[in-house]
């Protein structure tokens, strides 16, 4: 990001489909901890730790009449980094400091689908802890993943993952194959050499505009699907423009930090 230099794009954290390489593992002792009720750090069995994305963090806003604050869940390179939790009522997943919940995105149970840390207002009557929809959770101590409880065929983990903001030097920030010829302004297909073994691209979401207040939109999102390759080119040494791949011609869009 030109205004914080720190941080680059990388990849976010959100649902697979359960048995999947990407999905989330936590080692026997934490996940068995975790189901007891125990307060334990989220660590994953590589040591990995999961934390909040404190770059993503929304100041209080209204949403179906209710007012919530929401923080992106997201990797974090060491345990020494990850937050801490516990598994409450046998259902929600809570950041024991800041009284926070793991929950799906607009309560879509869907791989690829991202997952946030989210808080009620204190001044409105939904609780934090509302439960039948994205705040409710199973821990799977025979695999050591965890599940939303009305989609237990999914796991938190990694795959076709939303586009966020990670620290400069992270695991999963995003380098592209081709940079040399991004930054000479070329319209270059948007593969990545990492995260992954050169299999991810950067893609659309979905094709049809959404709009929020005045602006059209479409979300970024990262998958292994070459075909759905976005190409971009990066214009005026500040832009990255989006460029149809079937007629070569720009197309009205460019990367932009939500809520920036």
């Amino acid at each position: 990001a030109k205004h914080q230099a720190d941080l680059v794009l990388g990849l976010g954290h959100h649902l697979v489909d359960r048995g999947s390489e990407r999905q989330l593992v936590l080692n026997e002792e934490t996940i068995s901890a975790l189901k007891s009720g125990d307060y334990v750090t989220f660590t994953t069995a590589s040591g990995q730790g999961i934390g909040k994305n404190k770059e993503t963090q929304e100041p209080y806003a209204t949403l179906e009449d209710y007012t919530w604050q929401v923080i992106e869940a997201e990797d974090k390179a060491s345990a020494e980094s990850t937050i801490l939790v516990r598994y409450q009522n046998d259902n929600f997943i809570m950041d024991v400091n800041d009284n926070m919940a793991l929950d799906v995105s607009n309560g879509m149970h869907e791989a690829g689908n991202t997952d946030n840390f989210v808080e009620a207002d204190d001044d409105v009557a939904a609780s934090t802890e509302m439960a039948g929809g994205g705040r409710d959770w199973v821990i799977n101590v025979e695999d050591g993943t965890i599940s939303p409880k009305s989609a237990t065929h999914l796991a938190l983990g990694r795959g076709a993952s939303a586009l966020i903001l990670v620290e400069k030097g992270h695991s999963r920030q995003i380098v592209m194959e081709n940079m040399e010829g991004l930054m000479n302004g070329e319209t270059i297909s948007a593969s990545l050499s990492s995260p992954g073994n050169g299999d991810l691209v950067l893609s659309k979401k979905y094709e049809e505009y959404k709009e929020y207040q005045e602006w059209h939109y479409i979300e970024g999102i990262a998958q292994n699907a070459k075909e759905r390759a976005i190409h971009i080119r990066y214009e005026d040494g500040n832009y990255l423009r989006l460029v149809n791949s079937d007629t070569g011609k720009d197309e009205n869009l460019v990367f932009d930090v939500s809520f920036w």
